[in-house]
C-alpha cells in the first residue's frame, strides 16, 4: 500500500483487505468510488448495490515472535505500526496481483502473457461473461499450458482403471484397518507386566491378595491375544481375493466375537476399580488396572470404528466423522458404571466430561 495515498472525488478504488468487522462490508477486491473525500471523512460508494461506506483505517503491524526461555509460548512483540486507508487506485492492475480478487466487470489485455496459467487467473476473475470487455483479440498463442497438465491428460486413468483401483485401495485399507485395530501389543505388554509383578510379588503384597483376580482377567485376555493373533493370520491369506465379500463378512464376524468379550473385560475392570475406591494403599495396583481399562476402551472403539468402516464401504457412502462417531462406546461405559451401582466421585470426575457433553447436546439453543 501506498505511505501516501492520492485520490480525489470519483477515483475508483480498491480495497485491499477484508473487512474485521462482523458486519463484513467490504472484502479485498471490492472496487468503489469516492464519493466525497476530507480530513476526517473517506466516503466510498459502490453503485452496483446502490450504497455507501465510510471507510475506517487500518493498522497493519509488524510482529516479532519469540520463545520465552522459561514457559516456551511464543510471545508477539509489535515492533511498528503503519496506519493507512485500506485502498488503492483501481483504474488498472497487473494479472499477477488480480490473483484471489473477484471483479463483476473489467477490461482484460492478455495479449502479452508470458506464464502457463496466466490467461485463466485473468479471465476466471469475473463472475460472469457478462461483465467481460477484451481490450486485445484472444488468439491460441496467448494461451499456454502447464507440461504437468498435458502429462496428466496424456497419461490418466480410464474410467475402467479408476474403478478397478477404487476396488483394490478400498480392499487394502480395510484389510490395514482391520490389522490396526486387532493390534493388541499394548495388552500383551500389560499381561507380561503383570506376569512379572505378580512373580516378585510379597506374600502380604496387594497383588498376592488378588491374585485369583489377576489369573482369571488374564486368562481372558489370552484367549483374546490368541484368537486376534489368528485372525491377522487369516487376514493376509484373504486381502488378495477378488471376492470383497468374504473379507467383509469375516470382519463382521470377528467384531461379534471379540466386541462382546472386551465388555465383559471392562465390566470385571470397572467393578475392580469401584472396589478398589474403598480400599487403602493400593494405588500402584490400581493405575495398572485403569491402564488397562484404557486399553479396553481404545480397543472397543477400534473394533466399532471398523464396523462402522466396513458398513459404511458395503452402502457406499463417504466415511466422515459422524459416520465414524464412537460416541456409543462412552455410553456404553457409562451404563456399566451405573450397573455397579454404589460409585466412588472420583471415578464419576473421568465421566463428567462425555457426561456434560451429552448434557449439552440435548440442551436447545437460546
Amino acid at each position: 500500500i501506498d505511505k501516501t495515498l492520492r485520490l480525489k472525488h470519483g477515483a475508483q478504488v480498491m480495497f485491499i483487505k477484508n473487512d474485521l468487522a462482523p458486519e463484513k462490508r467490504y472484502y479485498n477486491g471490492k472496487i468503489g468510488f469516492v464519493k466525497s473525500i476530507s480530513d476526517d471523512e473517506l466516503i466510498v460508494r459502490f453503485p452496483e448495490e446502490n450504497a455507501e461506506l465510510e471507510v475506517d483505517k487500518f493498522i497493519w503491524e509488524n510482529i516479532r515472535y519469540t520463545v520465552n526461555p522459561m514457559t516456551q509460548d511464543i510471545q508477539e512483540e509489535v515492533m511498528g505500526t503503519f496506519t493507512q486507508y485500506p485502498l488503492r487506485l483501481a483504474w488498472a492492475i497487473t494479472v499477477h496481483k488480480s490473483q484471489g480478487l473477484t471483479f463483476e466487470k473489467a477490461a482484460i489485455d492478455i495479449s502479452k502473457i508470458f506464464a502457463p496459467g496466466q490467461a485463466y487467473v485473468a479471465l476466471s476473475r469475473l463472475t460472469s461473461l457478462h461483465g467481460l470487455k477484451l481490450l486485445q483479440p484472444l488468439v491460441s498463442k496467448n494461451i499456454s499450458i502447464e507440461e504437468a497438465v498435458l502429462d496428466y491428460e496424456k497419461y490418466k486413468s480410464t474410467d475402467t482403471e479408476i474403478a478397478q483401483n477404487l476396488h483394490t485401495y478400498t480392499q487394502d485399507f480395510l484389510f490395514e484397518v482391520s490389522r490396526r485395530s486387532f493390534n493388541y501389543d499394548d495388552v500383551y505388554r500389560w499381561n507380561r507386566k503383570m506376569d512379572e509383578e505378580l512373580k516378585t510379588a510379597g506374600t502380604n503384597s496387594v497383588l498376592a491378595k488378588e491374585t485369583k483376580w489377576i489369573e482369571s482377567l488374564t486368562t481372558q485376555i489370552q484367549e483374546l491375544l490368541s484368537v486376534a493373533a489368528k485372525f491377522q493370520s487369516s487376514l493376509d491369506k484373504l486381502i488378495h481375493r477378488e471376492d470383497f465379500s468374504i473379507l467383509l463378512e469375516r470382519i463382521e464376524k470377528a467384531y461379534e466375537y471379540f466386541y462382546p468379550r472386551w465388555v465383559e473385560v471392562e465390566k470385571m475392570l470397572l467393578q475392580k476399580i469401584r472396589d478398589l475406591s474403598y480400599t487403602s494403599k493400593v494405588k500402584e495396583f490400581e493405575n495398572d488396572i485403569r491402564e488397562m481399562e484404557a486399553y479396553t476402551i481404545h480397543h472397543l472403539k477400534s473394533l466399532e470404528r471398523l464396523r462402522k468402516i466396513m458398513r459404511c464401504i458395503q452402502k457406499q457412502v463417504p466415511l466422515d466423522k459422524f459416520s465414524l462417531s464412537t460416541k456409543e462406546i462412552y455410553d456404553l461405559k457409562i451404563r456399566l458404571v451405573s450397573e455397579l451401582g454404589d460409585v466412588p466421585a472420583t471415578h464419576l470426575k473421568s465421566l463428567a466430561k462425555s457426561t456434560k457433553e451429552r448434557t449439552k447436546d440435548r440442551e436447545p439453543k437460546k
